[in-house]
């Protein structure tokens, strides 16, 4: 049976009118000879300025290679042919199929072109928009990524994220590399089915530093027209929020200093100017307790002021005026210090004491006690720049106060 079907097959033969074919063909069209001569040609041929019947022209280098291969295995070939033009743009594309066949009986060969410029051109101008598009997105953020429903990397940019290059994204969960801080804003915004723009998300980078990023995102839809996932412009402001918390802090610690320095200078007389500086020193801090005391030549010898957070602290001893226990601890401390700021332990709170000076001589120091329930680590760890900042600047009008106190208040007082 199988062999009766294929000595059919063999027999089949289809006539045509190769002049008629030509003739009406929509494109260019051409049958040659063995010799690779025209025989006859459509007018589409002629425009194009190819070889025509009684030209003296030979045809282009790539028909005569493309023919050649036809003659030798009697299978249909396909050339792609260009044909510049003037200037960018203006040329001409076809896609030509070279199919054996008979004329008056002997050997030829049919050239059917088909123009595909305008499907070329259709092309070219979406990759370069796409390419446009591409670079455009790449170049507004400092990373491009698409996430699927469930929030997992389908794509990353060249430039990666967070650290990571792109193919170790691919997969992960987006929410599980989110800080804690942004959580919650997270959990709706990537899963929202709307656009969405300038949102701020921190993260944790690959090597664990918190970075913060403004996202950009507009959803796509899968092939079913539903809600496939988002895809994704960020550009990060890490140094931007960090650089904005520090203005913050800094003008917060100069509102605390003059705070300060207004209470004490609204005061008449030395030691309510010492104690309304020690008091409003309490207030503009996180501290438990703040603590001044007067030194001579002999030592620290006298608290003179005093002031905690009510129920904060308990100390053993109750802080009188000569309270023998503060004054030694507190001397120990500034003499490891060397005449500078300096931090230690009192009882189990944490102390920083910076000394007083007038006419470049110690005399006395202001000391910071913060509670065991505020210690987070090391005692340098406890104490920001700002608490120092902070004491350094009231130490200078604590010390002028401490002076005035012992050359015009103290006399008087033992006067009377």
């Amino acid at each position: 049976m199988a062999q009766a079907l294929k000595t059919k097959a063999s027999e089949v033969d289809i006539r045509v009118d190769p002049n008629g074919v030509v003739d009406r063909f929509p494109g260019p069209a051409c049958i040659v000879d063995a010799e690779r001569f025209p025989l006859i040609s459509n007018a589409h041929w002629q425009n194009l300025g190819l070889a025509s019947p009684g030209d003296d022209a030979c045809l282009p280098a790539e028909f005569a290679a493309s023919l050649l291969a036809l003659s030798h295995t009697a299978q249909p070939q396909r050339l792609a042919y260009d044909i510049p033009g003037a200037g960018e743009g203006d040329g001409l594309s076809f896609d030509f199929m070279l199919l054996p066949c008979t004329m008056d009986g002997a050997a030829a060969s049919m050239l059917l072109g088909f123009d595909r410029t305008a499907t070329e051109l259709v092309q070219n101008a979406l990759a370069k928009d796409r390419e446009f598009h591409r670079s455009l997105a790449l170049c507004s953020g400092d990373a491009v990524f698409e996430l699927d429903q469930s929030g997992r990397f389908t794509y990353v940019g060249p430039n990666g994220f967070l650290g990571y290059a792109d193919f170790e994204l691919h997969g992960r969960e987006i929410r599980k590399l989110v800080s804690e801080q942004s959580a919650h804003a997270s959990e709706l915004i990537f899963t929202s089915h709307q656009s969405v723009s300038g949102s701020e998300i921190w993260f944790f980078s690959q090597s664990g530093e918190a970075r913060c990023f403004i996202l950009s995102m507009v959803p796509y839809c899968g092939s079913d027209g539903e809600w496939a996932g988002l895809r994704c412009i960020s550009r990060e402001v890490t140094g931007q929020r960090i650089l904005e918390v520090e203005i913050r802090d800094t003008r917060n610690s100069q509102q605390r200093i003059e705070a300060v320095l207004h209470a004490m200078r609204t005061e008449a007389r030395p030691s309510t100017m010492i104690a309304a500086g020690t008091s409003t020193l309490l207030e503009s801090i996180d501290i438990s307790a703040c603590i001044v005391v007067h030194a001579d030549e002999n030592g620290f010898d006298r608290i003179e002021a005093y002031a905690e957070v009510g129920g904060d602290m308990s100390l053993p001893v109750a802080p009188s005026m000569d309270n023998p226990h503060l004054l030694d601890l507190c001397s120990h401390i500034c003499r490891q210090s060397e005449g500078g700021l300096c931090t230690g332990e009192i009882d189990g709170f944490s102390v920083m004491i910076s000394p007083t000076r007038y006419g470049g001589q110690i005399n006395g120091e202001v000391g910071l006690l913060r509670g065991a329930a505020n210690l987070g680590g090391a005692q340098d760890e406890v104490w920001g720049e700002s608490d120092r900042h902070l004491l350094r600047a009231v130490a200078g009008q604590m010390g002028v106060a401490i002076a005035q106190l012992y050359m015009f208040e103290r006399p008087l007082d033992g006067k009377s």
